[in-house]
């Protein structure tokens, strides 16, 4: 069973969609993709689903339709769905308030309807983020991909609160 309401545009835009900047070397494929901030209060509302019970207490941001596995390059050469490439892009991928130490993900899981869906879970117990941060950067990578997304926290206020 997959995991419930990726989607969206790929343009940045309120309530945690956003545009990703994706550095590739020449002869690469083009592509779009999206990264969403999932946890978003907003999000959660629209596609009627709660998370999975293994991101409850974890910020979650999904990237979508970038090929950071099994794009037969780099370090996560091989099967999709390994542990061990899953282990790697856990080495690579951070979330960065502004002013603070970046926070790797406590979990990453390849979504299992749709493999060019990958869920980032970040704990909070590790990293607080509050509107005072202005902005939070997210970034992984699986060479030749880098992908950055940058989420502007006064663009992320729903209801009079920050919905992360």
């Amino acid at each position: 069973m997959g995991f419930p309401g990726y989607g969206g545009t790929g343009r940045r835009g309120r309530h945690g969609g956003s545009g990703a900047s994706v550095g590739q070397g020449v002869g690469f494929p083009s592509f779009s993709g999206v990264v969403r901030w999932q946890s978003a209060k907003p999000i959660l509302e629209a596609v009627k689903k709660p998370l999975p019970a293994s991101f409850h207490g974890h910020y979650v941001i999904v990237v979508a339709n970038i090929p950071l596995i099994g794009a037969g390059h780099g370090r996560l050469e091989g099967d999709a769905s390994s542990d061990e490439a899953l282990d790697n892009l856990r080495n690579l991928t951070t979330v960065k308030p502004k002013d603070q130490e970046p926070a790797g993900p406590a979990i990453v899981q390849q979504d299992s309807d749709d493999a060019s869906v990958l869920w980032f879970g970040f704990s909070k117990e590790t990293i607080t983020i509050s509107p005072a941060d202005r902005e939070v950067v997210f970034a992984t990578e699986a060479p030749p991909y880098k992908v950055k997304a940058v989420f502007n926290l006064k663009d992320m206020i729903y209801r009079g609160a920050l919905a992360v």
